[in-house]
Parts: C-alpha cells; sequence; structure tokens
C-alpha cells in the first residue's frame, strides 16, 4: 500500500508534491494541537472547519447588535443611537449605519428573526466559498502566467488533486472560518476583498472599486483605500469606489437620519483611545496592552474596553500613521497602482487598526495565494529562504495557536501572543520586496 502511494506521489509534479506535504503537515499540526488543548475545551482551527462543514448555526456576534440597532432606530428615541447603544448600553455595536442598509433590505422579505438569522447563516456560507474559489483562481491565473510550461504539463487527475488540496487549505484557514462561526459580517469582506483582487487582475478594476465601496459601507476604516486610489489616479476604481460608498451614505442618512450616523465618530474616537487588550485583538493596540497588562488579556469582556492608557495610545498612532505612510509613500515605483500595491493598502489599513481580530485577516487569504505564484520554484522571487519565511507566516495567519496564551502573564514573552500580526508583518515585507510590474493605464 504504502509502494504505491509512493508511487503516486513520485508522480506528481514537484509543485504539487510541495502543496501536498504541506496540507498534511498543516493538518497534523492542527491535530496535534487539538488534542493537546481538548482538555481545556479550546477550539482549534479543525474544531472551526467542522463548524463550519456541518453547516452548524454560528453565533451572532455582528447580526444581533445590529438588529438591536435597527430596532431602535424604530422607535421614538431622543438621544442618538450610539450615545444610547453603545456609551450608555455598552452594546458592542461598533458598525456604521451604513452597514444596516441589508439588513434593513432583509426585513423587507421577512420579519422573523430566525428566518433573518438562518438566511444570513446561508448567505455566509456562500461568502466563504467563493473566497476559497476566487483564492485558488487567483493562484492558478498567476501561476499559469508564471508557470505556463511546467502547468501545461500536468494531467487533468493532478489539477483536480490540487484543486482539493488548495480548497484544502483554504477550509483550514483560521481566520477565514472564525468569521463564520462567529456570524460576524467579516465573512463579507472577506469575500468582497478577495473578489476586488480577482477583477483587478482581470483589469477590471471599475467592478473592484464597487466592491471595496461596499466594503468602506461596512467598515468605514478601508476608505484610506479610496485616498490612495485617487493619489494613484486609478480613476476608474475610484469614481466606482465614490458612487457606491456615497449612494448608501446618502440612503443611511435618508433613513436614520443625520445626527445618528455622525454620532457614529464618537465610537471611532473612543475606540481608538483605547481598544482591546484580549488576545484575539491582533494589532500593535493589543500588543502594547498586553505587553503593559492593561485590560482583561485571555477573558472576552463584553461590555468593557482596554482602560485608557497614553502609551498604548501614542503607541498605536505612530504604528497607525507609519503604516499608512508606508503605504501610500515608500512602496517602489514599479509596483504604484499595481494589484500588489492594492494589497498593501488594504492589508496596511487592516494592521493599523486599534482592533484588528482574528477574522479580519481573512483578507491574507488571498494575499497568500497571490504571493505563492510568485515564489514558487522557476520564479525570480524564489529562494529557500523566503520559501521558508512565507510558510511561516502562512502557518502563524493560518492556525489558531492558544498554547501561546500559556506565557499570558510573563512579561515580554507574551509578545508570541501576537503570532498573527507578526505574520501580517511578514507578508507585508513580502508584498513590499514583490516585483510585480506596474498595472498599465
Amino acid at each position: 500500500m504504502n509502494d504505491i502511494l509512493a508511487g503516486h506521489f513520485r508522480k506528481l509534479s514537484p509543485i504539487t508534491q510541495g502543496l501536498l506535504v504541506f496540507v498534511i503537515c498543516n493538518l497534523v499540526l492542527n491535530l496535534v494541537l487539538a488534542l493537546v488543548l481538548r482538555k481545556n475545551g479550546t477550539f482549534t482551527g479543525i474544531d472551526n472547519t467542522n463548524f463550519f462543514l456541518s453547516f452548524s448555526a454560528p453565533h451572532n456576534d455582528s447580526w444581533e447588535p445590529m438588529f438591536k440597532a435597527l430596532e431602535y432606530l424604530r422607535t421614538n428615541h431622543e438621544v442618538p443611537i450610539y450615545s444610547q447603544l453603545f456609551f450608555n448600553d455598552r452594546v458592542k455595536f461598533q458598525y456604521p449605519l451604513t452597514s444596516l442598509l441589508p439588513l434593513q433590505l432583509l426585513e423587507q422579505f421577512t420579519s422573523q428573526h430566525q428566518a433573518q438569522f438562518d438566511i444570513l447563516q446561508f448567505l455566509s456560507w456562500i461568502a466563504i466559498i467563493t473566497t476559497a474559489i476566487f483564492a485558488i483562481s487567483v493562484f492558478n491565473i498567476n501561476s499559469n502566467h508564471f508557470l505556463s510550461q511546467q502547468f501545461s504539463k500536468v494531467s487533468r487527475l493532478e489539477n483536480f488533486v490540487r484543486l482539493l488540496i488548495l480548497l484544502s487549505l483554504c477550509l483550514m484557514f483560521y481566520p477565514l472560518i472564525k468569521a463564520y462561526s462567529l456570524g460576524q459580517v467579516q465573512v463579507f469582506i472577506n469575500c468582497f476583498f478577495t473578489l476586488a483582487v480577482w477583477f483587478w487582475i482581470q483589469r477590471k478594476e471599475h467592478i473592484a472599486g464597487i466592491l471595496i465601496g461596499l466594503v468602506i459601507l461596512l467598515k468605514p476604516q478601508y476608505l484610506l483605500i479610496a485616498v490612495w486610489a485617487m493619489l494613484r489616479k486609478r480613476f476608474s476604481f475610484s469614481i466606482s469606489l465614490f458612487v457606491v460608498f456615497l449612494s448608501g451614505l446618502l440612503c443611511s442618512f435618508f433613513l436614520f437620519g443625520i445626527s445618528n450616523n455622525l454620532d457614529y465618530l464618537r465610537v471611532l474616537q473612543f475606540i481608538s483611545r483605547t481598544g482591546e487588550s484580549f488576545y484575539p485583538n491582533q494589532s500593535m493596540n493589543g500588543l502594547l496592552n498586553r505587553l503593559l497588562f492593561n485590560g482583561n488579556n485571555l477573558q472576552w469582556e463584553p461590555h468593557l474596553f482596554a482602560p485608557f492608557n497614553p502609551i498604548v495610545y501614542a503607541g498605536t498612532l505612530l504604528s497607525s500613521a507609519l503604516l499608512i505612510l508606508g503605504a501610500f509613500f515608500l512602496v517602489r515605483k514599479n509596483l504604484r497602482g499595481s494589484v500588489t500595491d492594492f494589497m498593501i493598502i488594504t492589508l496596511s489599513c487592516t494592521i493599523a487598526s486599534p482592533v484588528a481580530w482574528e477574522h479580519h485577516y481573512g483578507i491574507l487569504l488571498v494575499i497568500f495565494a497571490f504571493l505563492l505564484s510568485h515564489l514558487l520554484p522557476g520564479q525570480p522571487s524564489f529562494s529557500i529562504r523566503s520559501m521558508a519565511f512565507f510558510v511561516l507566516a502562512y502557518t502563524l495567519a493560518s492556525n489558531y495557536l492558544p498554547i501561546f496564551n500559556r506565557v499570558a502573564n510573563v512579561p515580554v514573552l507574551n509578545i508570541v501572543q501576537s503570532y498573527l500580526f507578526i505574520a501580517a508583518l511578514i507578508v507585508l515585507v513580502f508584498l513590499y520586496g514583490s516585483r510585480d510590474e506596474q498595472v498599465s493605464t
């Protein structure tokens, strides 16, 4: 039996062999973690993948506070919504009111809350599958372009095997599945960004602009992408983005009132001053809060944020400014306006946020797929060292590693709890070092 398997393995191309070995190693790592951590009742990446594949009902991390917000907006209220829900009731409704527009539309089809949650669950499941399929497509497009001879020689069977391998890697990508298991709107942000990258590669920037416009309606921090697009003179992208965003904003003003919408600015200011110490916050803010033991590291506080700390606040502002300014001005000329440049600004906006939860890094999946096609043997960017760092970054980003929480109370050493943040920074370095050519105008 072993000889038969070894024979089939030898018939695969080196690229497919490497991918197969990697997915097996990743699977073994998850199994080991599952066995080690099961005693503590801790979920692992495999648990979350199984959770997704079994189509179990997820939590309502996003949907519950969003529906509460809609209910409040329907009352005769005098206090602006965020003043009441966020500051008085301490409900962590941290989304702009533009994010409620799809739910407002959903309520026109059914008024039953359970039916609404079921629909959102199904759409989230579709979004995950779409994200995986288009991430794989991005890898295949680039691989076919750069390694056409190697890819043209493989059989249909090997292409099918490779597809299964890549799909397995996607469905074991912890940040992606975590968003689903939480019942998070982030599943759609991950999906829209992945589609935007795919359309950008297809030179359909106007469609990419529409998708990012939708992302901004859900998470306004990505409005910096619009500034970046104007600096890069990607006007087709910019126009589509602004049309979608401004249309959504005007609808939100009309439906929910200008004062309610503007009240959201107080929420952004508050979060930027405090942030979260809870270990899934994989940002500079989270890292500094944990280093200074400022707030609860290991337990989720549903109604509290980390206390204000001037060192954390200053460090967060400084790191965020450096990340965004770098994305605007430090990208090499041959990269400016390229799909790589687009990924740099998007990832920089994510890392720079005071609160960047694990599931926010679901956007990394398509970036990994893009980078892998540039780092394969035969590429100018290939080297043993670069591949080693790439594997390290993917391993840290794609797996849930709560074993690092055992040093949560150890000064300095608890930096390792920010392993996903570190992985994202490694990926950002890869993007800056990419040899991708500028997109033609």
